[in-house]
Formats: structure tokens, C-alpha cells, sequence
């Protein structure tokens, strides 16, 4: 695939070519034919200042984003989630500052933040003492299918949490399936943590060294199996200007994989561009909603429903 900068250097090129070719032959190509392309010329001249002029609009409009969101800060939503427990999930291969921007914003909020909760990379399962380690915290064979050996710790883990147990947490932890950190300046012990009350806001992306069609969609399910309420957020997915040869879908962040789920897509809430103070936001007002039963989608990608959830009652 060739991108736009790519055609806009070629054809100025050629009208540059045949700019010489006037110049040289105009005693022989009659003055018509002239007059016309030193019109298309001036067309493509002004074609250009046009989009040069309309790209300099855009970054400025960036740039006013940008500075409102710095100005801001998390004043906006001061107050929004007084004391109501929130609990992030973090998927390794996701950024850690996305995790540590985000639980900023949510304690801002006013949020009791229980810590974050990192889904570690064992959870891809690529090595069979991986799949060997998970199957003796399960009690399951080593020969179960990877996908629903997941599902099956995932479940237990959920279970866990909502039932006030931690015995299948504390096996993946020691396992190293799963890592604790509790909230800075806060000597908040895992045992500590108030899972079943908890609203989990997972993050994840689509670098995630677990895909998270095999991970955030069966861990959404079975919390809201266990009837406990679910955000997933990602950043915003940049894509390559330049394209690429290779027809293998790519891989989608934990807000794209639930959205494309018609079966969890109107249970759960997702963001999409948490990596920038419009989707931080976004996340604490649904967290808010979510403590009315109200869900929805929203961001700038694929499958989003408005920017920011509606104002509640």
C-alpha cells in the first residue's frame, strides 16, 4: 500500500518534469497546450498549500487537546467516584504508566483503589512447564486445551474473588501467574483487598503478550458471571501509515475483543484511548454508570458509542 505523501511527491515530480519539458520545448508545442499544463501546475500548487494549510489546522487542533488536557488535570472529575472501590487489572505487554495514569485519575476521583492486579505472561501458555504449572494449580490435565485451562483458572480466580476466598489467587500468585501492587504510600495487603466489592478495570492493548480474545474476554465472562461489574480500557491503536503486505488481522486491545463479543458487548464498559486525558476521564464516568447499571462504549475506535458516558440521573 502507498500512502498519500508517497503519491503528492510522485505527481510533483512529474509536473516538475514536464514544467522542464515546457521550458525546453515551448518554441515547439503550441501555446494551448502550454497554457493548459502550467494550469495543472498551478491546480496541484494550490491542491498543495491547501492540504499543508488543513494538516496545520489539525495539529493545532491537537495541539489545543493537548493543553487543555495538561491544564486540567484530573479536576474535572474530582468527586465523581467518592469512595466506591475500584480494583485495575493490568495485562502484561500493556504499558505500565497506562495502569499508573489511569489508577491516578481513578483516585482523584475519589475512588478507593484496591491496588493493581497484573495478569503476568504465563498466561499465553507457550511453554508446556507453563501449561504444566497452571495445570496443577487448576487440579486439572496437562493435556487440557490452553484455552480452556485459562477459562478454568480464570473462573476459580473469580470465584475467589466474589465468594471472600483467596486460595486460587494466592496459588497463582505463588505460581506467577498473577503479581500484586498495592496503591502507592498504602500498606494495603493482598488479603486486604475488597474484591467482591470491587468495580475491575481491566487494561490491556493489543501489544498484550496474551491476546486478549484468549484472556480479557474469558476473564470479563466470568466476572460478570459472578454478577461483579467490568471496564475494560486500551489506548488508542495507532496505525501504520505505510500498511503492510502481510493479511494477518492484527491484534486487538481488551475494549475491541468485548465490543466484538455480542454476547458480553451490552453487559460490559469499554474506552479505547485511556492514553490520553479525553478516555482517563471517559473511564471514571463509567465506573460512575456502572454503579447505576448503566454500560456503553466509548472513545474513538472501532465500535464506540459516544465520547463520554451520558450524564446520569
Amino acid at each position: 500500500m502507498v500512502n498519500f505523501r508517497f503519491h503528492l511527491v510522485s505527481l510533483t515530480a512529474v509536473f516538475l518534469a514536464l514544467a522542464a519539458g515546457i521550458a525546453i520545448g515551448a518554441g515547439v508545442v503550441d501555446r494551448q497546450t502550454v497554457d493548459f499544463l502550467e494550469d495543472r501546475l498551478r491546480t496541484v500548487e494550490n491542491n498543495r498549500q491547501q492540504t499543508n494549510a488543513e494538516n496545520d489546522r489539525l495539529r493545532g487542533d491537537i495541539d489545543v487537546w493537548r493543553r487543555f488536557g495538561e491544564q486540567a488535570g484530573d479536576g474535572l472529575i474530582q468527586g465523581r467516584l467518592q469512595e466506591i472501590p475500584v480494583l485495575l487489572v493490568g495485562v502484561d505487554g500493556t504499558e505500565r504508566e497506562l495502569v499508573e495514569r489511569l489508577r491516578t485519575s481513578m483516585q482523584a476521583a475519589g475512588a478507593a483503589v484496591q491496588g493493581s492486579v497484573w495478569l503476568t505472561g504465563r498466561w499465553s501458555l507457550s511453554n508446556s512447564d507453563d501449561v504444566q504449572r497452571l495445570a496443577e494449580v487448576t487440579g486439572a490435565s496437562a493435556t487440557t486445551r490452553p484455552n480452556d485451562l485459562r477459562s478454568l483458572a480464570l473462573g476459580q480466580l473469580v470465584s475467589g474473588w466474589s465468594g471472600g476466598t483467596l486460595d486460587a489467587l494466592l496459588a497463582l500468585r505463588a505460581a506467577g501467574f498473577v503479581e500484586y501492587d498495592p496503591p502507592p504510600g498504602e500498606p494495603l495487603a493482598i488479603e486486604q483487598v475488597r474484591f467482591a466489592e470491587s468495580t475491575i478495570a481491566i487494561v490491556g492493548s493489543a501489544a498484550a503478550t496474551t491476546p486478549s480474545t484468549d484472556l480479557v474476554v474469558p476473564f470479563a465472562a466470568a466476572l460478570i458471571g459472578a454478577d461483579m461489574k467490568v471496564l475494560a480500557t486500551e489506548p488508542s491503536v495507532v496505525v501504520d501509515a505505510e500498511g503492510s503486505d502481510d493479511d494477518t488481522p492484527p491484534p486487538v486491545g481488551a475494549a475491541l475483543a468485548l465490543r466484538q463479543r455480542n454476547d458480553l458487548a451490552g453487559v460490559v464498559s469499554t474506552v479505547d484511548n485511556i492514553g490520553e486525558f479525553r478516555g482517563r476521564m471517559a473511564a471514571v464516568l463509567a465506573v460512575a454508570a456502572l454503579q447505576e447499571e448503566r454500560t456503553g462504549h466509548f472513545g474513538t475506535g472501532e465500535g464506540a458509542q459516544r465520547l463520554l458516558p451520558e450524564p446520569g440521573a
